[in-house]
């Protein structure tokens, strides 16, 4: 789900390197076969102060590269898979359909089935108030070693805290309980609205009791409660924070009106234009 500019950069580079000078059928990606894996319901190319047609037109099938594209869809959904042996398969089955309704934009505003939880702020929830409290869970803000699972949005449990290395255990992934060390590094924000770079040398790391739909993305969790005091804003926000759990059961939602009062209702944000050419090919 990068920018089409990713790949289209990509792809004139291997042509450059390949000799492969123009564009015809055989020499995208300078003859080399590419496999991209995605899913046009979860969240498009971040797109700042973007229009719906600006992050719509950001998606890879935008771009002329999809025409030499051939898709292949997965039918099976693992999430839930793992699941059947501890609940019903019409169960899963279902709530497999209504997480995929969701995400195509059959259904506009959902509210039942779900019970409703109270649950604070991320930032109320991650503001840890004790100074030298160490067994925390936290979240990795960079790439550091993908052969470790240290990827950026990898979950972490601390186990001792240096002042310039921290001791921690994976939470998630393949990796999940091994020891690990995080350093401290420099880090510069990549915000184009400064005219200038900030570096501060820290740990690339991030309290994460709560997580933003955004950075939910990839992960795969028992029990999610979601926190909607604002509605969604963009497509695929919904379908990301209620395919993360693995059963329904699992799913506990708040959700807020305008006026700020409890509500049984969620809009849900679809561009189904997205889908226009994912058919057929």
């Amino acid at each position: 789900m990068m920018h089409r500019y990713c790949f289209e950069a990509l792809d004139r580079t291997l042509r450059d390197i390949l000799r492969f000078k123009d564009a015809s059928i055989g020499s995208t990606f300078g003859g080399k076969i590419v496999v991209l894996g995605g899913d046009f319901r979860q969240i498009l190319p971040v797109i700042t102060k973007g229009t719906r047609q600006d992050i719509v037109n950001a998606a890879l099938n935008s771009s002329y590269l999809w025409n030499h594209c051939h898709v292949l869809k997965l039918t099976k959904n693992m999430r839930l898979e793992g699941n059947q042996v501890e609940s019903h398969l019409n169960d899963l089955r279902q709530f497999s359909d209504w997480v995929l309704a969701i995400g195509d934009g059959m259904i506009e505003n959902f509210v039942d089935g779900i019970e409703k939880v109270h649950i604070p702020d991320v930032l109320l929830i991650n503001n840890c108030d004790d100074p030298i409290s160490v067994i925390v869970e936290v979240m990795l803000l960079r790439n550091i070693d993908q052969s470790l699972g240290l990827c950026n949005g990898t979950r972490l449990f601390i186990t001792r805290l240096g002042n310039r290395v921290i001791e921690a255990k994976v939470l998630s992934g393949n990796m999940a309980g091994e020891k690990v060390f995080i350093p401290r590094m420099s880090l510069i924000p990549s915000d184009a609205r400064i005219p200038f770079k900030f570096q501060r040398r820290q740990f690339p790391i991030v309290v994460s009791f709560a997580m933003t739909i955004n950075k939910s993305q990839g992960q795969s969790l028992s029990h999610v409660g979601l926190y909607l005091k604002k509605q969604v804003f963009t497509h695929g926000q919904l379908y990301v924070a209620l395919s993360r759990v693995t059963n329904r059961s699992g799913l506990k939602i708040l959700i807020y009106d305008d006026d700020g009062e409890i509500s049984n209702e969620a809009t849900n944000k679809v561009y189904k234009e997205v889908f226009r050419n994912l058919l057929g090919q």
